[in-house]
């Protein structure tokens, strides 16, 4: 695959950069656990030799390299992390930009229903944190795979992910003075970096 490095104005991320890239490369490859268990969804995206694939929330690209070294697909990735997407390209030589998937809308070469499938893991629930945009990241990705047969296929934590971490958080806030009110925990769900989404609020 060619490698290239192309920047997008991000205001926020795929993989919750947000203004400032808080994503170390380095770390995130130590972090692996999540690449080595999606099998499932690779299985269930079922890549083919010939086609393309927009793999958003690419990450360090690791998992985009595999998927197309393993089936010939030409799979081109997407982060709003430069650090990550940088690793992407000189690691794996991962044809990857640097788009978040909230300004995928913005670019015409991925809204044009060229894609035969979409691609994204462990990266959803970090992209659709806040509500008013997931309408719009999600319209976005159907609009780039081919009208006749083309398919998203995604991962995400659900509801009850990290659930430890978030009452850990909770416990910790409600012993700082003030903190059993209701300002308090309120605060400290809005800082949440994540969406944990029942079926339901995904239908």
């Amino acid at each position: 695959m060619a490698a290239s490095v192309t920047n997008s104005s991000a205001s926020s991320s795929s993989h919750g950069a947000g203004d400032s890239d808080r994503w170390d490369a380095a770390t995130y490859s130590r972090m692996n656990f999540v690449q080595t268990m999606a099998g499932d969804v690779v299985a269930l995206l079922g890549a083919q030799r010939g086609e393309r694939v927009l793999d958003v929330g690419c990450g360090d690209g690791a998992l985009t390299a595999a998927v197309a070294a393993s089936s010939g697909a030409a799979v081109i990735g997407t982060d709003a992390s430069p650090a990550l997407v940088r690793a992407a390209v000189e690691r794996f030589g991962v044809d990857a930009r640097v788009v978040s998937a909230q300004d995928l809308a913005k670019h015409p070469e991925s809204q044009d229903g060229s894609f035969d499938a979409v691609f994204s893991n462990a990266a959803l629930h970090w992209i659709l944190r806040r509500p008013e945009e997931r309408r719009g990241v999600v319209a976005a990705l159907a609009a780039a795979v081919r009208p006749a047969g083309g398919r998203v296929v995604a991962e995400l934590g659900g509801a009850g992910n990290v659930s430890d971490v978030i009452s850990a958080l909770m416990t910790a806030a409600e012993a700082l003075p003030g903190g059993r009110s209701g300002a308090v925990r309120a605060a400290v769900e809005a800082a949440l970096p994540w969406w944990f989404p029942t079926v339901d609020e995904m239908r």
